[in-house]
């Protein structure tokens, strides 16, 4: 965490005449659109969140929604550490509700995966816009079949065979053809896409505030290009260079580049800090009782 607050200080301190422009840009942000923002949010915290309870009910449906959601969102807590890896702390919460720690375990790598197929289809625009050498509806439509060849495959004799080797983690194919189920793919494959969606128009609204000219397609994609950019660092949150290269994609795409920088760091900080804020909220709840 420390590594990755000296690098944007850096950005920062190195870019210093550019973000003083950038603040001068971001009075032209009016209310109006603070409220949208923060609705787009709040929306895609949603999704996860529904996501989340969709996957955890195969297991456990006594429980209310609010008590899964909390459990869910105090994972935010740990949103800074390197590949979300501390949001793991949720099987612990859901051991008391008889709900396995291998369980949890298959719901959150379900998750990561289903987000790392959705992101990448996102910003595949991004992709083929700055190379030049990439076919949007080729790869996107490989990616999307993804999810519905591996719940073909867990039912296959030959992942039996396979698993059946692994005699440590023999509940993981299991539990993993229970949250690969053809219904339920269609259902968290959809919440993933308007989760990133929304996050990603959070970016499109500020820039239109701010008077850019861009497509919220390319908003979208841009932001998606950026997250996975922060994540392949492995720097806790992405912090800095997720940022660094948002801004970047922007002014490739032709926004000014105090528009970007300022564009950059309002959408971030109504995305990753809420969400922790959100997290440490929910684990105080949780502590309490």
């Amino acid at each position: 965490m420390f590594c990755a607050l000296a690098l944007l200080t850096y950005v920062i301190y190195s870019n210093y005449p550019s973000i003083l422009q950038a603040l001068e840009v971001a009075t032209k942000v009016d209310t109006l659109s603070y409220v949208l923002v923060l609705l787009a949010a709040s929306l895609s915290f949603l999704f996860r969140t529904i996501r989340w309870v969709l996957f955890i009910r195969n297991k456990e449906s006594q429980q209310p929604f609010y008590v899964h959601s909390i459990i869910y969102l105090s994972g935010f807590a740990f949103t800074a550490t390197p590949a979300k890896a501390g949001e793991l702390m949720r099987g612990v919460q859901l051991t008391q509700y008889n709900v396995p720690f291998s369980f949890s375990f298959c719901s959150f790598f379900s998750e990561r995966l289903l987000d790392l197929i959705i992101v990448l289809c996102l910003a595949s625009y991004s992709l083929h816009y700055l190379t030049g050498y990439f076919s949007i509806g080729v790869f996107t439509c490989a990616l999307i079949s993804l999810p519905f060849v591996a719940t073909k495959l867990l039912q296959t004799r030959i992942s039996a065979w396979v698993f059946s080797f692994l005699s440590n983690i023999s509940s993981l194919r299991r539990d993993l053809m229970q949250l690969w189920q053809s219904p339920l793919v269609v259902k968290t494959v959809c919440l993933t896409f308007l989760t990133w969606s929304a996050q990603g128009c959070i970016l499109y609204l500020l820039l239109i505030a701010m008077g850019c000219d861009i497509l919220i397609h390319e908003a979208i994609s841009i932001y998606c290009l950026s997250l996975l950019v922060g994540a392949a660092t492995l720097i806790p949150g992405g912090i800095g260079i997720t940022e660094a290269s948002m801004a970047w994609i922007m002014t490739q795409f032709g926004i000014p580049k105090e528009h970007a920088i300022m564009a950059a760091l309002l959408t971030r900080s109504l995305t990753l800090w809420p969400a922790i804020l959100i997290g440490i909220v929910c684990t105080y709840i949780l502590r309490r009782k």
